[in-house]
């Protein structure tokens, strides 16, 4: 097993590299006879994206070889190498919109791939539309401050992955036992899932309003267009609630309802506020945009992390989650 982790990560450094040199001028995509870094230079916005990801991919890599090669825990080498095969996989396909962007003077580009939109029920848009369409900036995930230092140099697990594992655990323990379900989509209990939230205000978080030590982390919006992405209509312990994979379902959330000012001007508002975006397994600490503290005490300790981590997390006191 281990020579396998070996091959995997040399065939994702090569992977990375030869997506690396296209980009920055210093190879040709032959197929179309376009230089591709020119293509990209003329999409600003996507550019600054694009090479965002191949550093945070890198990253992610040099850590991996780093840490993990001389871990005998193989789960957590191979969850972190999964982890990377998604953050390339999306790498491709946002290079892939900038070559058939360049092609087609109508834009009407699709992306192409499991859990993505089909081309006839997307036409003209892509993956920024959509979020924007749906106001969506970031996932939210709340956790005890005590967790950070792990979840920076790992990033974050699953109930299920946590097993047998010392952390402070500030989840309710009633709806611990509903979210032993199977989710109907493939098949799988929801605490194999990394839970995040569509609203930073929702009543889950509400009930944890009295304690202090609790920060806010907010999720990259991408990992929406991850393939082993589900998300739901309402909290994902409730029998009322339905699972969706597909990204033309996000039509079927009470949006009203998730960026009104009080849920319970809605029918099933409390339910429909927790709507959740499920990721399988983990979630690496790339994918974390920023750090939302309650105090100046929080700010600090969390700070001194980030900072002895060296990962760019920007980290600020917000209290709008913490409901003060």
């Amino acid at each position: 097993m281990e020579n396998e982790i070996k091959s995997s990560l040399k065939n994702l450094w090569k992977t990375i590299t030869k997506i690396s040199l296209e980009v920055f001028d210093k190879g040709r995509d032959y197929t179309q006879m376009v230089d591709l870094s020119l293509m990209i230079s003329k999409h600003k916005k996507e550019q600054k994206s694009i090479y965002k990801d191949i550093g945070q991919i890198a990253y992610e890599l040099m850590v991996t070889d780093d840490k993990l090669l001389g871990n005998k825990d193989i789960a957590n080498k191979c969850n972190r190498i999964n982890e990377i095969m998604k953050m390339i996989s999306s790498l491709e396909e946002k290079i892939k919109y900038i070559k058939n962007k360049n092609e087609s003077k109508e834009n009407d580009f699709a992306f192409e791939g499991k859990n993505i939109l089909s081309k006839n029920e997307l036409k003209g848009e892509n993956e920024k539309k959509i979020l924007s369409k749906y106001e969506i900036d970031y996932f939210y995930h709340m956790t005890h401050i005590k967790n950070i230092n792990g979840i920076i140099k790992d990033g974050l697990y699953s109930h299920n992955q946590m097993r047998g594992v010392e952390y402070e655990d500030i989840s309710d323990n009633e709806v611990n036992n509903r979210r032993e379900k199977i989710e109907p989509i493939n098949g799988r209990p929801i605490h194999d899932y990394v839970p995040f939230y569509f609203s930073i205000r929702n009543p889950m978080y509400r009930r944890r309003k009295d304690f202090d030590d609790l920060v806010i982390l907010l999720i990259s919006s991408d990992v929406i267009f991850y393939t082993d992405m589900l998300f739901t209509d309402g909290n994902a312990a409730s029998k009322e609630t339905k699972f969706y994979h597909d990204i033309t379902d996000l039509g079927k959330l009470d949006w009203e309802c998730l960026t009104g000012k009080y849920w319970n001007n809605y029918e099933d508002g409390k339910r429909k506020r927790c709507a959740e975006v499920l990721l399988y397994k983990n979630v690496l600490p790339s994918r974390i945009m920023k750090i939302y503290c309650k105090n100046e005490n929080n700010l600090k300790k969390v700070k001194e992390t980030v900072a002895e981590a060296k990962i760019d997390i920007e980290v600020t006191i917000n209290k709008e989650g913490f409901f003060v």
